[in-house]
């Protein structure tokens, strides 16, 4: 389908969300992230800790179940530059964030059900701890 029959089927808070993000009035912290999507409905679904040294690439699998309306990844460190890709079912990158920040953000508007992934990359050359955080 394209992305305009999807965006008419998304539910109005939805879509705000989108529009507040393509505004440029999206979160500016990943509390103002949290707080937007627990306003808009979204829960984590998964939240762990890592640790990763220098350069490191750790690649995480989840199921994503049909029906659902919004998936977003967020990861924050202990300070240094982390990196997220996200991959669909197909092993298709469909998002990513390589801004130099702690905080790297991944999303996608009714994703396909089955087997998602998302690469969380350290950008730095010292160990880092990560928080990883999915929200449907």
């Amino acid at each position: 389908e394209s992305a305009i029959a999807r965006w008419d089927q998304l539910d109005a808070s939805c879509r705000m969300l989108c529009e507040i993000w393509t505004n440029g009035d999206g979160p500016q912290s990943p509390d103002g992230f949290r707080a937007i999507m627990r306003e808009n409905g979204q829960e984590i679904v998964a939240s762990d800790v890592f640790v990763l040294e220098s350069q490191q690439i750790r690649t995480f699998g989840w199921d994503v179940s049909a029906g659902t309306s919004r998936l977003a990844i967020l990861a924050v460190s202990d300070g240094g530059d982390i990196d997220l890709i996200l991959r669909d079912p197909s092993g298709r990158e469909v998002d990513r964030d390589e801004a130099l920040d702690n905080w790297p953000l991944v999303s996608v508007e009714y994703p396909d059900s089955g087997e998602w992934s998302v690469d969380l990359i350290n950008a730095t050359n010292q160990t880092v701890e990560a928080e990883m955080e999915i929200w449907e």
